[in-house]
């Protein structure tokens, strides 16, 4: 049995914009402006390791109220504007595609929290199926995503001989070389994850063929 882990943002859909309303959000609960909402500046790409470190850098504690309040205006905000949201080209034929055979099982790990991942995944229209969607709720950082959606996966399913994280940023490639995990990029700009040390890189999942022989021959970044 083998095990293919998706992230969300730039890998199964195209909804990386939307990041600016969680900004605003933040801004909103600690009344400030101008935090910067370049995502690879951030200690853990993830909504709660940048909401847990901007608290920290405006000397506030962060707390559950307060993460409730930031989490309510962000879905707001996500439910108003999410229109334009669509799939990754072939996201779902390549769900579909592992969803139908016996020797696959999927899971989704995302740095969003997850009343976010299912807003942006029913806006773009895709369907994971029956599966352990993560988010980083109570883990800020990606490697805790992680591993807590394989180790789901494994209480449904048992172990698996071969496991593959699917992301399209440079922090997916450092969070699968810290865990020594396989790792396919999706980006169009392939060399610059190859550059990063990914072995394989799609532009898209509309070879489903090709897709597949990369899933299977995936190593941990170089």
């Amino acid at each position: 049995m083998r095990l293919a882990i998706f992230d969300i943002d730039g890998t199964l859909t195209d909804t990386h914009g939307y990041d600016r309303h969680f900004f605003r959000a933040l801004e909103s609960e600690l009344g400030v402006a101008g935090i910067r909402d370049a995502l690879d500046r951030w200690r853990h790409v993830t909504d709660e390791g940048i909401a847990e470190e901007v608290f920290e850098v405006h000397d506030r504690e962060p707390d559950a109220d307060a993460f409730e309040r930031i989490k309510a205006d962000y879905d707001a905000a996500l439910a108003a504007d999410l229109t334009a949201a669509h799939p990754m080209p072939g996201a779902q034929g390549i769900l579909d595609f592992l969803h139908g055979r016996d020797d696959w099982r999927i899971a989704v790990a995302t740095g969003n929290w997850e009343h976010a991942a299912a807003r942006k995944l029913a806006a773009a229209g895709v369907e994971v199926g029956d599966v352990p969607v993560v988010g980083c709720d109570g883990r800020p950082s990606r490697e805790a995503v992680l591993l807590h959606a394989y180790d789901e996966s494994v209480r449904r399913h048992g172990a698996f001989e071969h496991h593959v994280y699917i992301g399209d940023a440079a922090w997916d490639v450092r969070t699968c070389r810290n865990l020594a995990w396989n790792f396919v990029g999706l980006h169009g700009d392939r060399e610059r994850l190859l550059g990063l040390g990914a072995t394989h890189v799609l532009a898209d999942y509309l070879d489903l063929e090709r897709t597949h022989t990369a899933l299977l021959e995936a190593l941990p970044p170089r």
